[in-house]
């Protein structure tokens, strides 16, 4: 009971550095026993492309592109397609999402954790077990895919959960 206890208080912390946190499911919280080792806001956008699927033209998800700052405003990682993390070190980790849920607020884009599946150099993402992508502003695209091809680039915002 006091692990469980002392996981709650490390999570408690790393969330309420999150600005407007929100209540996380359970399915996307990290193993009893992980280690919270960080919490960074993330700016970007989510691409998407028209692409034909079945008869129609339809929006289909490509990749990510965003920054995370740490909390001096400083680079603290570029976020994208994998999901990969990479901090200006060189070291770099991929992401298996193994769980997803609806974000809460309508426009944005869902919430995730993924589990490490790879790491590379050394420096502040070494050690990473497990990253939560939650508190989602945007990100969403709707309205008519007109050109097959055609890019679309939709600012979103998210905080990004570190854990050992």
């Amino acid at each position: 009971m006091l692990r469980k206890s002392l996981f709650a208080v490390a999570a408690l912390a790393v969330m309420s550095a999150s600005a407007g946190a929100q209540d996380v499911p359970q399915n996307l919280w990290p193993p009893a026993g992980s280690q919270a080792a960080g919490s960074y806001p993330g700016r970007g956008v989510q691409i998407y492309v028209c692409s034909l699927v079945g008869s129609a033209f339809q929006w289909t998800w490509k990749a990510p592109e965003a920054v995370l700052y740490d909390s001096q405003g400083n680079k603290y990682a570029d976020y994208y397609f994998g999901p990969t993390w990479e901090a200006p070190d060189s070291s770099k980790i991929v992401g298996t999402i193994t769980a997803i849920a609806p974000a809460p607020r309508p426009g944005a884009i869902g919430w995730y954790i993924a589990m490490v599946a790879s790491s590379s150099g050394s420096g502040v993402l070494i050690g990473t077990r497990f990253v939560q992508q939650i508190n989602t502003v945007g990100g969403l695209l709707g309205g008519r895919c007109p050109t097959l091809g055609l890019e679309r680039r939709v600012p979103y915002t998210a905080d990004y959960l570190f854990w050992r």
